[in-house]
């Protein structure tokens, strides 16, 4: 069996959410606010926990943020008779920006390198078990794996506040996340862009640095990004369904 290791971006601002939020929200990082009972960054601790295939936890975020996240995890895990992911968790103070953030969540793996790295966004809570299954498998059997939605909507290119091109939808597609990749693959690729002082805002991007391929794992549309306040709003059916499952996934544990 594989030795696969997550990496939860949480780190961010979320400067976008906070300029949509209702007052008193934006004062918080959009991955600590509620969603049904839960901060929005512990639906993907469980959403990973849970899954058989991920057998380490880093969890990136604010350093003020440690604290409290600690014992949020340990809380939840402990209430839920999921000591197990808590004891799988590793906490890492991130950086500046989400990429220096993920290279330091891979730096906390290299003295014991895991063979495959998932890379996750706090903002995306409704990831479902299948899209996880899914990415892992095709990194293993191609090296590195991203999930993306056909683009729907018709797409223009713009310069000067003029329509200039209108891009072909059918070749286009929407990335998401967890994105994996060979840990060892992954951190070159890091490395490489911070030697090159290149800012990219995915890791397959990353991996695209070094001319490796990354092969497409179709998703829907439910696994969003929380982006600003009205996601939250919008998405309230999704947030039902996605906490029965992780529910009846808990229970099947006990």
């Amino acid at each position: 069996m594989k030795d696969i290791a997550l990496i939860l971006a949480a780190a961010g601002e979320g400067s976008r959410f906070s300029g949509t939020a209702a007052p008193g929200e934006g004062s918080r990082p959009k991955q600590c606010l509620d969603l049904l009972g839960m901060p929005i960054y512990l639906w993907s601790v469980v959403a990973f926990g849970i899954n058989p295939q991920i057998n380490r936890l880093v969890v990136v975020t604010r350093g003020d943020l440690l604290a409290q996240f600690d014992a949020t995890i340990q809380n939840f895990a402990f209430q839920n008779g999921l000591t197990d992911i808590y004891d799988r968790v590793r906490l890492v103070e991130g950086g500046a920006t989400r990429q220096e953030s993920v290279y330091l969540g891979l730096k906390s793996l290299e003295s014991e390198p895991p063979d495959y790295v998932l890379v996750h966004d706090a903002a995306r809570p409704y990831i479902c078990q299948d899209l996880i299954n899914r990415v892992i498998a095709s990194a293993i059997e191609y090296g590195a794996a991203l999930p993306a939605a056909p683009v729907t909507d018709t797409i223009k290119e713009v310069e000067d506040g003029f329509i200039k091109n209108t891009l072909d939808r059918s070749r286009l597609y929407r990335a998401q996340t967890p994105q994996a990749a060979a840990y060892a693959m992954l951190l070159r690729g890091h490395q490489e862009a911070r030697s090159r002082k290149l800012e990219v805002t995915d890791d397959a991007a990353i991996i695209e640095l070094l001319n490796e391929p990354v092969r497409l794992v179709e998703a829907g549309v439910s696994n969003i990004k929380i982006t600003v306040a009205e996601d939250l709003l919008n998405s309230r059916v999704l947030a039902e369904e996605t906490l029965g499952q992780i529910n009846a996934l808990i229970a099947s544990k006990k």
